[in-house]
């Protein structure tokens, strides 16, 4: 159900829609509405703790591109040319020969590349290579199955945590638990690129993040670099969605985060019980009695059909992570 379906039938016991079922509800009699349905879900969901719910993600990296670049030798930053960068270039890598090593792309502005090292090499329109090894993975995604990332077409990646992914890219600082480039000891073993280190990537990680426009991003990062394009998939774990509570249409299509099977016969009970204390919502005992026993049946079988833990399938995860 929607949700200016489920505050009609709520509205409906105060007398506010019409025989042609039109809303006639004032805004603030919306918005308390809403915010008893958005109450109704957090009240589901934590009974058990349900704190993340499972979903299916997934990043499309790109075919490497070429163009040149201009830089100063230790900057952080480049400007290329031959290429229109965007969001999608971060997590990915500039490969310049002569450099040392790969050029982490921290952030894009324009034609400007942020990196995550310095440059070791003055460059003044300069033929790079970018290879999209790193994809932003969606916002609401907490963290990665592993087992379940796979490449489009069912080839399935293995994890590596971030010293064996360093290992695997030969680039990073040997015994250093920091980000790339960022330690102050150890022995750098940046390397070049080489042709052995392009291909169809067979690992990943999600150990770094960035942040853009104030909200931080993790990333997921492959290896080897990919030759072609890939679209890559995996199960995750994300926060239930709010749904949008303003008093107005907006949000008229959001839909609760509970599965379709549960909105009428968990979610609904749960708001019309909730709604007990507004002024001329009346209830008489045996229905209230009667939404009440509804309920407790409902989110037994929620919990229980939520719940399945054979082979991780369960479709919600308590607890915090």
């Amino acid at each position: 159900m929607v949700r200016s379906a489920i505050e009609i039938e709520v509205i409906q016991i105060i007398n506010l829609v019409t025989q042609a079922g039109v809303n006639n509800a004032d805004a603030n009699i919306r918005l308390y509405v809403q915010g008893k349905i958005q109450a109704s879900i957090d009240k589901i969901t934590q009974e058990h703790k349900f704190a993340f719910r499972r979903k299916s993600f997934g990043v499309y990296l790109a075919a490497p591109l070429t163009g040149t670049i201009t830089a100063t030798l230790g900057a952080k930053t480049g400007t290329v040319s031959g290429q229109t960068p965007d969001n999608t270039w971060v997590g990915g890598h500039v490969v310049v020969a002569g450099n040392g090593f790969p050029l982490l792309i921290e952030s894009v502005s324009g034609q400007v590349l942020t990196f995550v090292q310095p440059v070791m090499v003055a460059m003044s329109g300069t033929a790079f290579t970018v290879y999209f090894d790193g994809a932003l993975m969606p916002t609401d995604c907490q963290t990665i199955m592993k087992g379940t990332v796979k490449i489009e077409g069912g080839t399935s990646l293995a994890y590596r945590n971030k010293e064996d992914f360093e290992r695997y890219m030969s680039t990073g600082w040997a015994n250093s638990s920091s980000d790339y480039g960022q330690s102050p000891r150890g022995a750098r073993i940046y390397t070049a690129i080489s042709t052995a280190s392009v291909g169809q990537p067979y690992v990943y990680t999600s150990w770094r993040s960035a942040t853009l426009s104030n909200v931080t991003r993790r990333v997921l990062n492959v290896y080897p670099y990919p030759n072609i394009a890939y679209a890559i998939s995996w199960d995750g774990w994300r926060k239930p969605i709010a749904i949008q509570v303003t008093g107005t249409a907006t949000g008229d299509s959001d839909v609760p985060d509970l599965p379709e099977d549960f909105h009428r016969t968990l979610l609904m009970p749960s708001i019309k019980l909730s709604m007990r204390d507004y002024p001329g919502y009346n209830l008489d005992a045996n229905v209230m009695q009667s939404l009440s026993i509804q309920y407790e049946d409902a989110l037994k079988n929620f919990y229980n059909e939520q719940m399945q833990d054979e082979n991780e399938t369960e479709p919600w995860r308590p607890g915090v992570m």
